[in-house]
């Protein structure tokens, strides 16, 4: 009989971005699904492997979601604009030449006074504007409504509550996808999947050397195959960066 000569190859996923390393450690926990009979021999190396492959897949896409927090400062800076326009508003109807638009502005600016202080409200945290601009609006709609009319504020009014709304359900899910977050870094996580990627390659090696087996040919054709392309696109990132180093020097 030919002795089989076979071994899996080594990737260098230690060393692939976070990005290409989710994907192909997917792509390889996919083909050994494929392969069933694998699978069964490497017991409960496979399972191990499973997990760990899940928990960096949900610690990636938490930080993929990060960006919450820019989106809460733009939010923020929206509502805040616009709280700053009715005030500049508010002055000139002060001045307007209408008796009746001049004292409803004038009503209108002593409420919007009274939520300024001790500190203007859009200088506030960001959870206590949200409750205040609420308290003022719901104020306004129901003691100043015809004075909102007669200014013209009234849509004013309408798009704070609508930047304000937005502001909230933000916060919600912001408040949400941290109370899910995993204790685990995704640099820990990658670290645990690696050693257990590293396990099923040194069992396979062993197995392909104690079996004497072809059936073993399909998968490691298979599997290094998948590591070439993986290793080939490191190289192709890392070339990127170089030249894009060399350019900033040039």
């Amino acid at each position: 009989m030919k002795k089989l000569i076979l071994k899996l190859r080594n990737a260098k996923n230690y060393r692939f971005p976070n990005a290409l390393h989710l994907q192909f450690v997917l792509e390889i926990l996919a083909l050994l699904i494929k392969h069933e009979w694998i699978k069964l021999k490497l017991i409960e190396l496979f399972d191990i492997f499973k997990t760990c492959v899940e928990q960096e897949d949900s610690c990636f896409k938490i930080i993929r979601k990060s960006n919450l927090s820019s989106l809460k400062e733009q939010l923020d800076n929206a509502r805040d604009t616009i709280i700053i326009a009715i005030k500049h508003l508010l002055k000139a109807g002060i001045r307007h030449f209408d008796k009746e638009i001049r004292e409803a502005a004038q009503r209108l600016k002593i409420v919007f006074d009274t939520y300024d202080k001790p500190v203007p409200l859009i200088n506030i945290p960001y959870d206590a504007e949200t409750a205040a601009v609420n308290s003022l609006l719901n104020e306004l709609n129901t003691k100043y409504a015809d004075d909102l009319q007669k200014t013209g504020i009234a849509p004013w009014t309408a798009e704070l509550q609508i930047q304000n709304d937005e502001f909230e359900r933000l916060v919600k899910g912001y408040h949400g996808e941290t109370s899910e977050k995993t204790p685990i870094r995704l640099a820990d996580a990658r670290k645990e999947t690696d050693e257990a990627f590293q396990e099923i390659v040194t069992f396979i090696n062993s197995l392909i050397v104690v079996d004497k087996e072809n059936s073993y040919e399909q998968f490691a054709t298979e599997f290094n195959t998948l590591v070439k392309h993986y290793n080939d696109l490191l190289a192709i990132h890392i070339g990127r960066i170089q030249a894009g180093k060399a350019e900033e020097e040039d």
